[in-house]
């Protein structure tokens, strides 16, 4: 038989932790950020929008055999500092930026076996998982088709000679940088520019970074094109939805 569960923090609720989900979670749309401000005179109310969309709640009604033995590990994997991936086997193509925001108690029915309710507080959008696999293509010129209807974020990693003075095109927005070390990467969500060392270590160099803004992939085609003495570029483009 098996179980409905959820991905957090690494961890699977029911072969880690023991915990199955009783009830799909119901669908959540987020609310746009904006108000209503009504203005003597006028019929209707003028609409001021805030450009983004506002997070949402996700409730898993949660079901455990086993709570004196799984509690310890449930603990662990609730109990991280900031979002981290969840995502479950309803809609397992797509994932969430989540944080957990409540005490989990459960409610025993028998001995040992109980209920509780785990909700989580999650970014507006959703992530594919596919916009996480690395597109590798011609270097110098190359189209990125984005599947989804809104801009996505990607990071994109240079290789090149250090030093030099390059330029990214997509399609008609152009992007300039000082490639500072042999590989740098572009974080285009976080507004980063940075090299990372094979040891892991991260070095910012935002300031070499000569455009004062970061790419976006469109909904659709994405021609793009660098300039320089780059031989490499790869992609992850991170595509999302609501």
């Amino acid at each position: 038989m098996s179980f409905n569960s959820f991905t957090y923090n690494g961890k699977n609720s029911f072969t880690d932790c023991g915990l199955y989900i009783e009830q799909r979670p119901a669908p959540v749309r987020p609310a746009r950020d904006g108000q209503f401000i009504s203005v003597p005179g006028r019929s209707g109310d003028v609409y001021i929008d805030g450009g983004k969309y506002n997070n949402v709640s996700i409730k898993y009604n949660v079901g455990c055999s086993d709570i004196k033995t799984y509690m310890p590990i449930i603990n662990k994997m609730l109990n991280v500092t900031g979002y981290n991936n969840l995502s479950d086997t309803y809609d397992p193509e797509y994932y969430r930026m989540a944080m957990c925001v409540n005490d989990v108690e459960f409610q025993e029915d028998l001995l040992n076996f109980g209920h509780a309710v785990i909700e989580f507080n999650c970014e507006p959008f959703r992530y594919l998982k596919s916009g996480d696999t690395t597109i590798i293509g011609n270097q110098i010129n190359q189209t990125v088709i984005n599947p989804t209807n809104f801009e996505a974020y990607p990071v994109i990693r240079l290789t090149g000679t250090a030093g030099e003075t390059c330029a990214l095109y997509i399609d008609n927005t152009q992007f300039f940088f000082k490639q500072k070390y042999a590989y740098m990467h572009i974080d285009s969500e976080n507004c980063l520019f940075y090299n990372q060392a094979k040891t892991g270590v991260i070095t910012d160099c935002t300031g070499s970074w000569l455009s004062d803004r970061f790419p976006v992939l469109k909904p659709g085609n994405n021609k793009i094109i660098v300039i320089g003495n780059i031989t490499d570029v790869r992609i992850i483009p991170r595509w999302r939805t609501l």
